[in-house]
């Protein structure tokens, strides 16, 4: 490990509990975020709902990166759904590149927690430029995404995330878009009694899921922490949860983790099973229930390790192993779906990860030849590096290090942005390997080239 990444690194001699840790403490503040989401202290849903029923749409076209997409395509199911507007979901490349003509006549909602997102930055502006109404949601009121759009829905946080994968920031945008919907299914004079009723019990219903999926959990993950692979399955609205939950494992857990459609493994990637191999299979009392219990089935067949997040009974998925969730109505449901796979991806770091002795930092450097230090001819030459020493105790990024300040004892400020060199967010790092937001993002043009 190199001198420029140890600045980034745990202190190896400092003892962690898991429930001191950045990661965990944020999944066990997802009620907390839920509530305040789902809610409309301020109005600023009801806002948001009158501004949507304005423009009369004709369809709702949700686009974002990552989890932003996923956010949007449980936000299709509940739109579709309660308020009976036609609605699909793009990934913001797509839309930009390919679908725009679709979206005359309807209206964009631009999904990035930082606002900052560049390819959902530029998908709202060419929108924009063709007249087509921009909803940004978004948890900056001051990003590029939220000034360029017409309305903009704020997802706010009790508290900035810290953790190396951020998963209060998701269960804010997703609980957001529930309570959209809802509203707008209001104003649509739909009957909203059972939707509200979900909506109101969800965060009682993550508190309970928390309780009961964490022994769950840690035994899955001590069963199969050294496995090559983990496969994550959903239809519908759980489809997303799984793809949130892959993600986690792999930014969190370094744990290849591989999501598909439901009923599309068993056309494909079933043939690859490998024994032993586990298979989470988000599932729930509804419209895709018998179906997954019988790609459970398969998957036992061929040796694999199937397990249900679901509410269901193990006697009711085949004597599958379940991952509890507490009952919810589709989709609110997916708020509390998310929390076994989260405390999943915790539990799956690498053994001493948390103490700065496990897999040390890997390194992605921009430029020809970036030497690991500098040396008389390259004095302070800056580098590009994402911080990994652990992914609960450290904030994951790309960053631009400046040497001749990373080995002194002064903080510098950094910039943090995605692989290709977008910067999003300014933070401040310590000697210590401590990180702080500086808060607000970050536009390009300030960048040290």
């Amino acid at each position: 490990m190199n001198e420029r990444m140890q600045v980034a690194t745990a202190d190896p001699t400092k003892k962690t509990d898991h429930t001191e840790l950045h990661m965990w403490r944020e999944i066990h503040t997802q009620p907390e975020v839920a509530a305040l989401n789902l809610g409309d202290e301020g109005g600023r849903l009801e806002r948001a709902a009158a501004w949507i029923a304005e423009q009369g749409p004709q369809r709702l076209h949700f686009a974002g990166c990552g989890d932003s997409r996923f956010t949007g395509m449980v936000g299709r199911y509940a739109m579709s759904r309660w308020a009976g507007i036609p609605s699909a979901v793009h990934q913001s490349f797509d839309a930009l590149a390919y679908l725009m003509e679709e979206m005359s006549g309807g209206i964009l909602l631009a999904y990035s927690n930082s606002g900052e997102s560049q390819t959902t930055v530029d998908c709202a502006g060419v929108a924009a430029a063709r007249g087509i109404p921009v909803l940004a949601v978004t948890g900056h009121e001051g990003s590029r995404l939220a000034r360029l759009a017409d309305h903009v829905l704020l997802t706010p946080l009790p508290a900035a995330p810290v953790a190396a994968s951020h998963t209060t920031s998701h269960t804010a945008m997703i609980a957001s878009t529930l309570g959209l919907a809802a509203r707008v299914a209001a104003l649509r004079s739909r009957d909203t009694t059972r939707i509200d009723r979900a909506i109101a019990s969800a965060p009682s219903a993550m508190r309970d899921t928390l309780e009961m999926a964490g022994p769950r959990a840690q035994d899955a993950a001590a069963r199969h922490r050294s496995r090559d692979r983990w496969v994550l399955l959903g239809a519908g609205p759980h489809h997303p949860t799984a793809l949130t939950g892959a993600a986690k494992l792999y930014e969190t857990g370094y744990v290849p983790a591989i999501c598909e459609q439901l009923e599309e493994y068993a056309h494909e990637q079933m043939f690859v099973l490998e024994p032993g191999d586990p298979v989470l299979v988000v599932t729930s009392r509804g419209a895709s229930h018998r179906r997954a219990v019988e790609i459970a089935d398969g998957v036992s067949d061929l040796e694999g390790d199937p397990v249900i997040v679901s509410e269901l009974d193990p006697s009711d998925v085949g004597g599958h192993g379940v991952l509890p969730v507490a009952p919810l109505a589709e989709p609110v449901e997916e708020v509390a779906a998310l929390t076994p796979s989260h405390a999943l991806a915790a539990l799956c770091a690498p053994p001493g990860a948390c103490q700065g002795t496990g897999p040390g930092p890997r390194q992605v450097l921009r430029g020809e030849h970036a030497p690991d230090r500098p040396g008389q001819d390259n004095p302070g030459r800056r580098s590009v590096g994402v911080l990994r020493s652990c992914a609960f105790c450290r904030i994951e990024l790309v960053c631009e290090v400046s040497w001749d300040r990373a080995l002194s004892r002064q903080p510098q400020r950094i910039l943090g942005g995605d692989l290709l060199g977008k910067v999003s967010v300014s933070y401040l790092l310590y000697p210590d390997g401590a990180m702080f937001p500086t808060g607000g993002a970050v536009e390009d043009s300030t960048r040290s080239r």
